[in-house]
């Protein structure tokens, strides 16, 4: 799947770069009809005209490349949450637009769940439980009550008394810190 993640990734960049070509062919060619018109009022128009073409060409052309080297450096999951944006805007851009729009939406159906998997809650760890309970500190489990009070029971529950060493066990005691005065 790394492969076609690569592939999106230049499909993207090469169309940023075609919009943007676009952009300034629209400039160029939009300016060039108000000078050859010959008339000042006419440049004026056309060339403020073809400016807000080609601006607007290169602030749609700049999402392409970012998703294009997003992809292409491993950026993260955000980059394939934005191409899937893009290619909804991409899919009206026929023909080629709405090619790379389906690959896009293809290649995010196939990732997205294999992530959404991978994704982990880190849990706290688990209290030790408490001697003689058995339930981590509690009395009773935290989805049932007992029948039967556990402290009603001798020898059972929450007020049981610690279990001593067995007999014969070695127990290992930290030598004093002796310090200097």
């Amino acid at each position: 799947m790394r492969k076609h993640v690569r592939i999106l990734g230049w499909l993207q960049i090469f169309m940023g770069l075609f919009d943007l070509f676009i952009g300034l062919a629209a400039f160029g060619v939009l300016s060039g009809i108000g000078v050859l018109s010959g008339d000042v009022t006419a440049f004026g128009v056309m060339s403020i005209l073809g400016g807000f073409i080609g601006t607007l060409a290169i602030v749609l052309a700049l999402p392409n490349l970012i998703v294009g080297f997003g992809l292409l450096r491993n950026w993260g999951g955000w980059v394939l949450i934005l191409a899937v944006v893009l290619g909804l805007f991409n899919l009206a851009k026929f023909p080629w637009g709405t090619a790379i729009a389906l690959y896009t939406f293809w290649i995010a159906w196939k990732l997205l769940p294999a992530e959404e998997s991978r994704v982990t809650v880190p849990l706290p760890p688990p209290r030790p439980p408490s001697p003689g309970t058995g339930f981590g500190g509690r009395c009773s489990p935290p989805d049932r009550r007992p029948l039967v009070p556990l402290h009603a029971i001798p020898g059972v529950g929450c007020r049981r008394t610690p279990r001593r060493p067995r007999s014969g066990s070695t127990r290992i005691t930290p030598s004093p810190v002796i310090r200097n005065p």
